[in-house]
């Protein structure tokens, strides 16, 4: 893209250090490491989550929808051999409700615990911050279609706080035994500061939903950095839906 697009040659340099060829080597303050290279696979999470959402008069009667959940992730790396638990809580009001169109708006607000349980003395310190707060919002259009299915296209914007604490920056010390790049100063200040970005999805329901999504960070100074994506949710049960 900077060769041929904007911006002249990759200003990150990676063509300096190879293309396709990248690897995770990091090594936390106690020493621990990991180091993962081309091929290799992880599965890093198990989760359990579980909802509530309260059947009173009031949301019966209103446009007001909310509910509540918690959360359990099991780690199942040994580089982080530990439990997560967190909590989080929805509301939602339409905006517009017509027959065939809908027009909603919805906030869900979570905290997670890291490490709550540790299974290993071993285990890497992936963050500093031991709670996470994270936000999201969402607009959201939706459309029933003649053959009883539902259209709908979001915008999402989510933010969380950093996993690293704003007050370690003023201590770090960025060196390289190899030839360092200006993105070396974005990378590291990134660490430091929240967690911001927009999707854009595209959602097709009946008798399973399928969603295509492109998801982008606006705060990072770097070039087009879209990701896309596919979610395919097939629900074992009948569920309701505006």
């Amino acid at each position: 893209f900077h060769s041929n697009v904007a911006g002249g040659e990759d200003p990150f340099g990676r063509r300096h250090y190879g293309l396709n060829k990248a690897i995770l080597n990091y090594r936390d303050i106690n020493g621990q490491s990991i180091l993962l290279e081309q091929h290799d696979f992880l599965i890093p999470q198990i989760q359990l989550n579980y909802y509530y959402y309260p059947n009173s008069n009031y949301q019966k009667s209103s446009s007001f929808k909310f509910n509540f959940g918690g959360h359990i992730g099991v780690n199942t790396t040994r580089y982080n051999s530990s439990s997560d638990i967190g909590i989080s809580s929805t509301i939602s009001k339409q905006l517009i409700s017509k027959e065939k169109f809908k027009l909603l708006v919805a906030n869900n607000m979570s905290l997670l615990k890291l490490n709550v349980f540790s299974f290993s003395d071993a285990n890497i310190l992936f963050s500093d911050n031991s709670i996470l707060f994270s936000n999201e919002s969402q607009f959201t259009y939706l459309r029933h279609l003649k053959n009883k299915a539902i259209f709908s296209s979001s915008i999402n914007f989510s933010l969380q706080t950093p996993y690293i604490e704003r007050e370690e920056f003023d201590y770090i010390i960025p060196i390289a035994n190899v030839r360092a790049t200006s993105h070396w100063h974005h990378t590291i200040t990134h660490l430091y500061r929240n967690l911001e970005t927009w999707s854009l999805t595209f959602t097709y329901t009946k008798h399973f939903t399928v969603s295509l999504y492109a998801l982008q960070d606006f705060k990072v100074n770097n070039a087009p950095d879209v990701q896309t994506g596919i979610q395919v949710q097939i629900p074992l049960t009948s569920v309701t839906t505006y």
